[in-house]
């Protein structure tokens, strides 16, 4: 079966979205080397294949290359804006950087572009709980609730949250 699967991804390798596909298998073959050379490919064959930046962000991230993570999650804004997903991962970048000042604007800026964003209002949450701003911490947490009122790993950290602030009865 692996070798038709790479026969298969092989022959689309002329397409943006075969060596998107080719960075994909790399990458979970644990070939992180490989898959950045697909990634890079891709992006050369199609600047607006958007889930290539995201991939090949993770992968120089991986592989220790912070800075061409960042460009490429930079590139990907400036192409795409109104996206609140390379905000988030930049985010993510930036707390593993050690700049969670610039991680929170990004997150923020995350949520405001994407409103429905569980994973950057629970980051920002955390963010704050753990740094014991926990009256910041609460509206972050309150709107993922709503949008998610079921989510345990929320109502386990909004329970927290209002502990910390005294408020356990509501």
């Amino acid at each position: 079966a692996k070798s038709e699967l790479e026969t298969m991804l092989f022959s689309n390798a002329d397409f943006s979205t075969g060596r998107l596909q080719m960075g994909d298998y790399f990458m979970q073959t644990n070939d992180v080397k490989a898959a950045i050379k697909h990634y890079e490919v891709a992006l050369e064959k199609d600047s607006l294949l958007y889930p290539v930046y995201s991939n090949l962000a993770t992968a120089y991230s991986i592989d220790g290359q912070t800075d061409r993570a960042f460009e490429t999650l930079n590139s990907w804004i400036d192409y795409e804006p109104n996206a609140g997903r390379p905000y988030y991962l930049r985010a993510l970048l930036n707390f593993e950087s050690g700049s969670p000042e610039i991680a929170v604007q990004d997150l923020k800026m995350a949520i405001e572009l994407n409103p429905q964003d569980l994973r950057s209002m629970y980051n920002l949450a955390t963010y704050y709980y753990q740094n014991k701003e926990f009256d910041k911490a609460l509206k972050p947490s309150q709107e993922a609730l709503k949008l998610d009122p079921d989510n345990q790993d929320l109502q386990y950290l909004y329970a927290l949250i209002l502990k910390e602030t005294g408020r356990v009865n509501e």
